[in-house]
């Protein structure tokens, strides 16, 4: 195994990280938690038909079902509006902040968070296109302690 890594090392390419590693281990490992975050985050953006809240930043979030290449291709007000649904459903700590202050601005700072780490995490990384952004979703909130 050694000799294969310092064989690519002299051809000029890179071994994969031990990291990329476990954090595609660990996507394929929530896949069936991201499920079922898209599944309640497509009912909770068909129950906010009001029109106010479609043009507010938390409105039209459509990327629930979507996959990493579709999130890419997303606007950033999608993505947003998308990971403030997440948020709000996947994280009971976060959900109760945002009761308790009567504000749904309160979840603004945890979206745009959780909009960087799935940005930073899929960044030139082709391979990942397919996955499902909720599933990916599930795991930056994982590894920042909001579940």
């Amino acid at each position: 195994m050694q000799y294969a890594f310092n064989e690519a090392a002299k051809e000029g390419n890179r071994p994969p990280s031990i990291f990329l590693i476990f954090f595609l281990a660990f996507v394929f490992f929530c896949g069936s938690i991201g499920l079922a975050v898209y599944q309640s985050g497509s009912e909770t953006t068909k129950q906010n038909t009001n029109q106010e809240q479609l043009t507010k930043w938390y409105g039209n979030g459509n990327l629930h079902q979507s996959t990493i290449k579709e999130w890419k291709q997303s606007t950033e007000e999608n993505r947003l509006a998308t990971s403030s649904d997440w948020v709000l459903i996947a994280s009971k700590t976060i959900k109760a902040k945002v009761k308790d202050s009567g504000n749904i601005d309160t979840v603004k700072p945890y979206a745009q968070e959780l909009v960087k780490c799935i940005n930073k995490a899929t960044q030139g990384i082709t391979t990942v296109d397919h996955q499902q952004s909720a599933d990916i979703a599930i795991t930056c909130m994982t590894l920042m302690g909001w579940l």
